[in-house]
């Protein structure tokens, strides 16, 4: 329920299996949006109210959330898209597409040794169709 009067039954939470991370920046503006403190009720019991877990699973190539473990068997939500473990990519080794250091993630040069970006190894091809 809303944590908020009128305290409302219309919410739906979303728990995930593994926690999801956030920028520091992302955090920053969250806090701007919603300022401390933000949950005005204490933890409520169920009340004869169902939990249920989902049985989504997605695909390659699906839009996904972080930290929410829905992405099939041998795959990893990365970058907010369904993609092989591992895969995780960047614009320089080392660091995410925000610049953070990120171990795992993958330059340009190395996009196409993934699995599933294997259409990003090569020397033609072009955010635009320039035919």
């Amino acid at each position: 329920s809303l944590t908020t009067p009128p305290c409302s039954e219309t919410v739906e939470w979303f728990v995930m299996a593994a926690p999801s991370t956030i920028s520091p920046s992302q955090y920053t503006y969250f806090q701007e949006i919603f300022p401390n403190p933000s949950n005005y009720r204490p933890v409520m019991p169920l009340s004869g109210r169902t939990l249920l877990k989902s049985a989504t699973v997605l695909g390659k190539g699906e839009a996904c959330l972080e930290g929410a473990d829905l992405c099939g068997e041998g795959l990893e939500c990365s970058n907010g898209v369904c993609a092989a473990d591992g895969c995780v990519y960047g614009y320089e080794d080392g660091k995410n597409p925000y610049g953070e250091e990120c171990a795992e993630c993958l330059a340009p040069a190395a996009w196409g040794s993934c699995a599933d970006w294997s259409e990003c190894d090569g020397l033609y091809q072009s955010p635009i169709d320039i035919d």
